[in-house]
């Protein structure tokens, strides 16, 4: 979802509006993506990627998760008959044939669930890194658009499609530069995202929890 602001600082005039289009540059978005819920309706999810114009490879993410399971399992299988080995073993006569048999056997035994554990860590490293490529699915209330064009309006407060003859292009503000810097942001970010500086962070700041709540 992006939010499209115009302001009059003249009039105090504002207009927002709301959409999911894919020139976003901000999302309305949901905290996480839930794995149960791509485990169980992996079409949902695709569908609603789709809405954002993004692209996503659920069927390796989902490939991905059940050989992490798989490896999860078979670790702690391991570590569980470790544990239940050495429990014999403590029951046995030090020194004994049968002890120091379990003994090796209990060596091998902590190699192969050793073994397993970095094949499991290793198996959650590769679905994680695929899992955050998923983006944050859009909430269901917000428009499906094209563009800003099918935003629709959400809240409009003064008169915001009036004539405004105080208005002046940002480049002929004299304090612009000083509050919005470009130049800095688009050397900090390669895109034209800028600094806010000063009494505008403050403002910014103060919109964006206006919006949120």
């Amino acid at each position: 979802m992006c939010w499209h602001l115009e302001i009059d600082f003249k009039s105090i005039a504002l207009r927002w509006a709301v959409g999911c289009s894919s020139s976003c540059d901000t999302e309305h978005l949901i905290a996480m993506i839930d794995i149960k819920l791509l485990r169980e309706n992996a079409d949902r999810v695709r569908a609603a990627i789709a809405t954002k114009k993004f692209t996503c490879d659920l069927d390796t993410v989902l490939a991905l998760d059940g050989v992490r399971r798989a490896k999860i399992t078979e670790a702690e299988e391991a570590r569980a008959a470790q544990k239940a080995a050495n429990t014999e073993m403590a029951a046995m006569k030090k020194g004994s044939p049968e002890f120091l048999e379990k003994v090796k056997a209990m060596k091998d035994m902590a190699a192969c669930a050793k073994e397993l554990e970095a094949e499991a860590k290793e198996a959650d490293v590769s679905f994680q890194a695929a899992f955050l490529e998923i983006p944050n699915l859009p909430d269901a209330s917000v428009p499906v658009g094209k563009g800003e064009d099918e935003n629709v309006v959400a809240s409009t407060w003064g008169d915001a499609a009036g004539e405004f003859p105080h208005t002046l292009p940002h480049f002929d503000i004299p304090w612009f530069e000083s509050r919005i810097d470009f130049a800095r942001g688009v050397k900090a970010t390669g895109a034209g995202f800028p600094f806010y500086v000063g009494e505008m962070s403050r403002l910014v700041r103060a919109l964006v929890n206006f919006f949120l709540q």
